[in-house]
């Protein structure tokens, strides 16, 4: 893969829980980075629930190898987060990853 075709800056970010002072959990969003990746869309689903309608996109995001990006985490590009899926080390050989990614309902 060239370069170049790593356009697209993605931020990969952490969420936990922390228990403050009150013993309230507290959702903290901790940023891992900021990356440049290539884009592609796989499909849309349209999801119906309570009458009101989601379209559910799947991307495939791909970026150089990173050993510390985990499945729990989420990608935001442009505004729009995404539930990472499944992390795929591409022909095993430590150059890139392959991440599918799913628009995250909710944020």
């Amino acid at each position: 893969m060239l370069a170049s075709n790593y356009r697209h800056r993605i931020r990969i970010l952490e969420v936990t829980i922390e228990v403050d002072e009150l013993l309230q959990e507290i959702e903290v969003i901790k940023e891992i980075g900021s990356f440049w990746a290539d884009i592609r869309t796989s499909k849309g689903e349209d999801i119906q629930t309570a009458g009101t309608e989601f379209q559910k996109n799947t991307f495939r995001f791909i970026m150089r190898y990173n050993p510390t990006i985990r499945s729990n985490m989420i990608i935001e590009y442009q505004g729009q987060r995404y539930d990472i899926d499944e992390i795929v080390n591409d022909n095993m050989r430590n150059k890139t990853l392959t991440i599918i990614g799913r628009t995250k309902l909710g944020l």
